[in-house]
Protein backbone atom coordinates (compact mmCIF):
# COMPACT_ATOMS: atom_id res chain seq x y z
CA UNK A 1 0.00 0.00 0.00
CA UNK A 2 1.04 3.34 -1.06
CA UNK A 3 1.22 6.41 1.48
CA UNK A 4 0.54 10.25 1.32
CA UNK A 5 1.03 12.80 3.86
CA UNK A 6 -1.29 15.57 3.53
CA UNK A 7 -1.08 18.76 5.61
CA UNK A 8 -4.51 20.36 6.63
CA UNK A 9 -6.96 18.72 8.52
CA UNK A 10 -9.82 21.27 7.28
CA UNK A 11 -12.63 19.82 4.56
CA UNK A 12 -9.73 19.60 1.47
CA UNK A 13 -7.85 18.02 3.49
CA UNK A 14 -10.02 15.69 4.76
CA UNK A 15 -11.82 15.47 1.77
CA UNK A 16 -8.51 14.54 -0.54
CA UNK A 17 -7.31 11.74 2.45
CA UNK A 18 -10.92 10.03 1.89
CA UNK A 19 -10.86 10.33 -1.68
CA UNK A 20 -7.54 8.61 -2.20
CA UNK A 21 -8.00 6.20 0.26
CA UNK A 22 -11.06 5.20 -1.76
CA UNK A 23 -9.78 4.79 -5.14
CA UNK A 24 -6.16 4.83 -5.17
CA UNK A 25 -5.64 2.46 -1.80
CA UNK A 26 -3.44 5.15 -0.43
CA UNK A 27 -2.94 5.20 2.92
CA UNK A 28 -3.46 8.98 4.34
CA UNK A 29 -1.86 10.03 7.20
CA UNK A 30 -3.39 13.88 7.78
CA UNK A 31 -1.34 16.34 9.93
CA UNK A 32 -3.35 19.28 11.53
CA UNK A 33 -2.17 22.51 13.89
CA UNK A 34 -5.10 22.01 16.02
CA UNK A 35 -5.77 18.64 18.09
CA UNK A 36 -9.45 19.12 17.37
CA UNK A 37 -11.84 20.56 14.77
CA UNK A 38 -12.33 24.19 15.38
CA UNK A 39 -15.49 26.31 15.85
CA UNK A 40 -13.02 29.21 13.46
CA UNK A 41 -15.70 30.02 10.64
CA UNK A 42 -19.10 29.37 12.32
CA UNK A 43 -21.15 27.72 9.40
CA UNK A 44 -20.34 27.19 5.79
CA UNK A 45 -22.16 27.04 2.96
CA UNK A 46 -21.97 24.21 0.45
CA UNK A 47 -22.74 24.80 -3.19
CA UNK A 48 -23.88 22.50 -6.18
CA UNK A 49 -20.23 21.48 -7.18
CA UNK A 50 -19.27 20.86 -3.14
CA UNK A 51 -22.62 18.99 -2.98
CA UNK A 52 -21.94 16.68 -5.87
CA UNK A 53 -17.92 15.94 -5.21
CA UNK A 54 -19.29 15.07 -1.62
CA UNK A 55 -21.83 12.69 -3.04
CA UNK A 56 -18.69 10.71 -4.74
CA UNK A 57 -16.99 10.71 -1.44
CA UNK A 58 -20.08 8.95 0.14
CA UNK A 59 -21.34 11.11 3.04
CA UNK A 60 -23.88 13.16 1.11
CA UNK A 61 -26.37 12.41 3.25
CA UNK A 62 -24.88 12.26 6.30
CA UNK A 63 -24.09 15.71 5.62
CA UNK A 64 -27.42 16.67 4.80
CA UNK A 65 -28.83 15.01 7.70
CA UNK A 66 -26.68 17.37 10.05
CA UNK A 67 -26.83 20.59 7.58
CA UNK A 68 -30.10 22.76 6.34
CA UNK A 69 -31.07 23.61 3.27
CA UNK A 70 -32.46 27.12 2.58
CA UNK A 71 -35.50 27.58 -0.15
CA UNK A 72 -34.90 31.57 -0.37
CA UNK A 73 -31.86 33.61 -0.92
CA UNK A 74 -31.81 37.42 0.35
CA UNK A 75 -28.95 39.64 -0.40
CA UNK A 76 -29.29 42.92 2.08
CA UNK A 77 -27.09 46.09 1.77
CA UNK A 78 -24.59 47.70 4.12
CA UNK A 79 -27.45 48.89 5.81
CA UNK A 80 -29.81 46.13 6.09
CA UNK A 81 -32.17 47.22 3.48
CA UNK A 82 -32.94 44.35 0.68
CA UNK A 83 -31.30 44.32 -2.67
CA UNK A 84 -32.97 40.77 -4.06
CA UNK A 85 -34.53 38.00 -2.78
CA UNK A 86 -34.92 34.98 -4.75
CA UNK A 87 -36.07 31.36 -4.52
CA UNK A 88 -32.16 30.19 -5.82
CA UNK A 89 -32.06 27.53 -3.66
CA UNK A 90 -34.85 25.74 -5.71
CA UNK A 91 -33.90 26.76 -9.34
CA UNK A 92 -30.11 25.75 -8.78
CA UNK A 93 -31.61 22.19 -7.55
CA UNK A 94 -33.82 21.96 -10.13
CA UNK A 95 -30.28 22.57 -12.47
CA UNK A 96 -28.01 19.73 -10.41
CA UNK A 97 -30.31 17.18 -10.35
CA UNK A 98 -31.45 17.77 -6.77
CA UNK A 99 -28.50 19.03 -5.53
CA UNK A 100 -29.22 22.57 -4.52
CA UNK A 101 -27.10 24.73 -1.41
CA UNK A 102 -26.58 23.20 2.17
CA UNK A 103 -25.08 25.19 5.36
CA UNK A 104 -23.82 23.06 7.75
CA UNK A 105 -21.93 23.93 10.81
CA UNK A 106 -17.71 23.72 10.28
CA UNK A 107 -17.39 21.48 13.21
CA UNK A 108 -20.23 19.01 11.83
CA UNK A 109 -18.50 18.75 8.63
CA UNK A 110 -15.34 17.89 10.14
CA UNK A 111 -17.00 15.52 11.75
CA UNK A 112 -18.18 14.17 9.30
CA UNK A 113 -15.28 13.79 6.78
CA UNK A 114 -12.98 12.28 9.79
CA UNK A 115 -15.46 9.30 10.62
CA UNK A 116 -16.04 8.62 6.87
CA UNK A 117 -12.39 8.98 6.50
CA UNK A 118 -11.10 6.64 9.72
CA UNK A 119 -13.89 4.22 8.30
CA UNK A 120 -12.41 3.82 4.73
Amino acid sequence: MRKAIIIGGGPAGLSAALRLQQIANVAATVYELRPEPTTLGGAVGLLPNGLRLFRRLGVYSDLVSRGSGHSVFTLRSLNGGIVTTQDLVGRVREQNGGVGYLRIKRTDLLDVLLRASQKA
